[in-house]
This record gives C-alpha cells, sequence and structure tokens, in this order.
C-alpha cells in the first residue's frame, strides 16, 4: 500500500485533476435524467412542444460536453497510470541489477522477465482503469442515491435491498479471481522460463534431435495456460453477469 500512496503523491497534480473531472463527468451524466423528466412532464402536461424541443437540444449539449470533459478525465488518470509503469519499470530493473548472483540462481529466468513484463501490466492497470473505476463508482453511487432518495426515500431502500448480498458474492468471487490470475501469472512464468531455454539452448535441442519433445511440452504448457485462463475468465463473467442480475432485481 505504501507504494501505492508514494506514487499518487508523487503524481497528485494528474490524480486530482482526473477526479475533478470525473466529477465533473459524473455530474453532467445525472443531469441527463433531470433533464428527461422535465421534457416528459411537459408532455404529459401538453404545456408546449417547444419547450420539449429546448430540453431536447439541452440534454444533446450536456451530453456532448459530458464526453468532452470524459476524454480530459481518462488522459489524466490512465496518462498516470503510464508514467507510473515508466518509474516502476527503472526502479524494478535497478533493483535487479543490484541483486546478488545467488537470486537469479534460485529465480528462474522466465519468472523475473514475467515479473517484470507483465505484472508491469497489471501495475498500470490499477493506477488507469483499477483507480478511474473506483473513483468513478463512488461518485455515481452517491450522488445517484442522493437524487433516488430525494425523490423518493422509501422505494430508494426497497431497491437497496439485494445489495448486502452481492457485496457478500463479490467478497468471496474476488478472491477466487485473485487465486487464478495469480495462477495465470505463474503459468505464463512457466511457459517464458520453457521458451528462454530453449532459445539459449536451440543448438543442443537441435544436436539430440529434441525439436518434437520440445514442442510437446511447450503444448502441454500453453494448454494449461490456456485452462487457466479460461478459469479466470469464467469467474470474471460469473462477477458481471451476477452484478447485472442483483442489479436488475433492485
Amino acid at each position: 500500500m505504501s507504494i501505492i500512496f508514494h506514487y499518487l503523491k508523487r503524481y497528485r497534480r494528474k490524480f486530482f485533476l482526473g477526479c475533478l473531472f470525473l466529477l465533473a463527468t459524473n455530474s453532467l451524466i445525472l443531469t441527463i435524467p433531470r433533464l428527461l423528466k422535465y421534457a416528459i412532464e411537459e408532455m404529459e402536461q401538453k404545456i408546449s412542444l417547444d419547450l420539449v424541443a429546448k430540453y431536447a437540444i439541452a440534454i444533446v449539449g450536456v451530453a456532448t460536453l459530458q464526453a468532452v470533459v470524459r476524454a480530459f478525465s481518462r488522459l489524466q488518470l490512465l496518462g498516470m497510470s503510464r508514467e507510473v509503469s515508466f518509474d516502476l519499470r527503472n526502479r524494478v530493473f535497478r533493483h535487479l541489477l543490484a541483486l546478488p548472483s545467488a537470486f537469479f540462481d534460485r529465480h528462474p529466468t522466465g519468472d523475473i522477465m514475467s515479473r517484470s513484463v507483465n505484472d508491469m501490466r497489471s501495475v498500470r492497470s490499477l493506477f488507469g482503469p483499477g483507480i478511474l473505476n473506483l473513483i468513478n463508482t463512488a461518485i455515481v453511487y452517491i450522488g445517484g442515491l442522493y437524487l433516488m432518495a430525494r425523490i423518493d426515500l422509501r422505494m430508494t431502500l426497497l431497491a437497496l435491498i439485494p445489495y448486502p448480498f452481492l457485496l457478500f458474492a463479490i467478497q468471496k468471487m474476488g478472491r477466487m479471481v485473485h487465486q487464478r490470475t495469480s495462477e495465470v501469472q505463474e503459468q505464463l512464468a512457466s511457459i517464458s522460463n520453457r521458451v528462454l531455454e530453449n532459445l539459449n539452448g536451440v543448438h543442443l535441442v537441435r544436436t539430440f534431435s529434441q525439436e518434437e519433445q520440445e514442442i510437446e511440452r511447450f503444448d502441454l504448457l500453453n494448454r494449461e495456460y490456456f485452462r487457466r485462463n479460461l478459469r479466470l475468465a469464467m469467474t470474471r463473467g460469473g462477477i458481471i453477469s451476477l452484478m447485472g442480475a442483483v442489479g436488475g432485481l433492485g
């Protein structure tokens, strides 16, 4: 956690601007249903179609402005994630060069490469889409619940009844996602190590006519990697389906 706060502090300007643009984006998004409500009420009362047209133009204008502001929020937060991953790669590389030779004897080169390359993508996702979605969801839920409660508090509370069960289920499935993601990363490290060993020892492989055996071994590793990725995708898909189902129930 300390490293996360370190980089958030280091890039606090981009983080602050990104959050500010996200707040503006969601404020504009939540404005559109209100404008639509007013337009429908005008149509029900048959007061003036000209006024309805003005609401329609206002909705288009708000939606256009929201798209522009949203682009700026993503430029700030996703740009921050690229800079963080750039700094971390340099930091990891410097650290690897400073490690003793015994470390490289204990850890396969493929595993080190996988952590240096693929794990960096996960870190970038954390500082980019991860933080963006976390903040975005918090703003939308707080703002949406506030507006819903102003319209009808009782209906809002009734709509929220299924959500404690959703949080419990997501907590359980989130642990499964974490475990299966680790399994995928470990298998990718094994594949990387096997490829590296074959490239370094390609002359030995050809000398002893081991091409077919190495192809079979790689195929087994690749199939296991596919299987683990499929399990991970199914778990993630289950979370998305569960959220949609509970949302619809609410």
